[in-house]
């Protein structure tokens, strides 16, 4: 005998996917929000406990607190003046976003890898490497 969801269960299934994607949306923004104004505190929120930076040809794992260090250095050098989503897509339970960090000294690419709301691989290159 085949068991149908009753109309309550689908509704509350439709309402637990909408949060969660709009809990991943504002994510995104907030990431890109402290990104564009080089605020380390916002990203370091969704930073997870370890994360893989591949920054100026180095790949390196580090810790949260390790990583925040990291990317305050990097924007007090970078002076971000804007932040633009390039691409952004899911795949395998992930989102990625691909965009274009401005500063004062040139464009950066940004690749970031977010699984569960939180930041596990970064990506900054320069174009012009």
């Amino acid at each position: 005998m085949r068991t149908l969801l009753s109309p309550w269960r689908v509704l509350m299934l439709l309402f637990v996917i909408s949060l969660s994607s709009m809990a991943t949306a504002q994510t995104v923004d907030n990431i890109a929000s402290g990104f564009a104004t080089g605020n380390i505190t916002i990203v370091k929120k969704y930073l997870n406990n370890n994360v893989e930076l591949v920054i100026q040809h180095e790949d390196n794992i580090y810790s949260k607190e390790q990583l925040s260090v990291v990317l305050d250095d990097f924007f007090k050098k970078n002076s971000p003046s804007r932040f633009t989503i390039a691409h952004q897509g899911t795949r395998d339970n992930a989102q990625f976003v691909i965009g274009n960090l401005d500063t004062k000294k040139g464009t950066y690419r940004i690749y970031i890898l977010i699984k569960h709301n939180l930041i596990h691989q970064l990506r900054i290159e320069n174009p012009n490497d």
